[in-house]
């Protein structure tokens, strides 16, 4: 009987981890989240262009009127580095290399940083949005897709 207990209680504490940290997951992932958090601070150009450098994981993508999907699966990390270069790597080969730099996104009278690489990154379109380690490139306002990326240790 206590043998039975234990593993039930090992079972039950096994779901809830794993339920807690796919909710921490998500909480980041909020669009709406995402702003707020970014807005608590200014953000200029060097500041944005600091903040991007290192390597990031693809981890979700929101499409206007299609839901969310999780991107985790492709295993895709994208890496700015100094001297705006841009690695683009799928589980350990690297697919593409360009370059990249800050330009503006939005409308005459919200203009916004977003990314411009040469050769194009779908992934990257769209205005860049900070929240601690995590980054949105948010392009739904004009029916393109919210991409989401986590910091790689």
């Amino acid at each position: 009987m206590l043998k039975n207990t234990v593993i039930l209680f090992t079972c039950l504490f096994c779901c809830y981890a794993c339920t807690s940290k796919q909710e921490d997951i998500y909480i980041y992932l909020d669009k709406a989240s995402m702003y707020r958090c970014h807005h608590k601070q200014e953000w200029d150009q060097q500041k944005i262009e600091s903040a991007l450098l290192g390597r990031w994981q693809w981890q979700d993508y929101n499409c206007s009127g299609q839901g969310s999907h999780s991107a985790l699966q492709e295993e895709l990390f994208i890496e700015f580095k100094a001297g705006n270069i841009v690695i683009v790597t799928e589980r350990t080969d690297t697919v593409q290399v360009g370059t990249w730099g800050l330009g503006t996104w939005g409308l005459a009278d919200e203009v916004e940083f977003a990314i411009q690489t040469d050769p194009y990154i779908y992934q990257l379109l769209g205005e860049i949005v900070f929240c601690e380690n995590r980054v949105m490139f948010s392009a739904s306002n004009y029916d393109f897709c919210d991409h989401f990326f986590l910091r790689a240790e």
